[in-house]
C-alpha cells in the first residue's frame, strides 16, 4: 500500500512556542484515522497538514505522494476528504445546503 499522507519530523510553531514537535505520522490508502485528544493537544493542527491547508514551520508534509511546498495545493484540496469541527465556523450563518 502506498502512503497518502506522511509527516516528518514536522514542527508547527507559533510565535516562540511549538505547538507540534517533531511528529511522525504516515497513512495508507484505504486507512481510516480518527485524531483523539485533549484541548490543545495539537488535533486540528495535525488535520489541517493533513489537508494541506497549514505548512509545517520545519520538516515535511507529503499529500498524495506531493510534497508540501513543491506543488499548487489548489489542485491537490479537491482531492482529499475533510471533516472537522473547525470547518463550521468557515460556513456563513445564512448558507443553506442549496447553496
Amino acid at each position: 500500500m502506498s502512503a497518502v499522507l506522511q509527516l516528518v519530523e514536522v514542527t508547527v510553531r507559533r510565535g516562540g512556542t511549538a505547538i507540534l514537535d517533531n511528529i511522525d505520522l504516515e497513512v495508507h490508502e484505504g486507512e481510516r484515522w480518527v485524531v483523539v485528544g485533549p484541548n490543545g493537544a495539537g488535533k486540528t493542527t495535525v488535520v489541517r497538514l493533513a489537508a494541506g491547508r497549514l505548512f509545517p514551520t520545519s520538516g515535511s508534509v507529503e499529500l498524495l505522494g506531493e510534497e508540501l511546498g513543491t506543488v499548487d495545493v489548489g489542485e491537490l484540496r479537491p482531492l482529499i476528504g475533510l471533516s472537522s469541527s473547525s470547518l463550521s465556523e468557515r460556513i456563513p450563518r445564512g448558507e443553506t445546503v442549496l447553496d
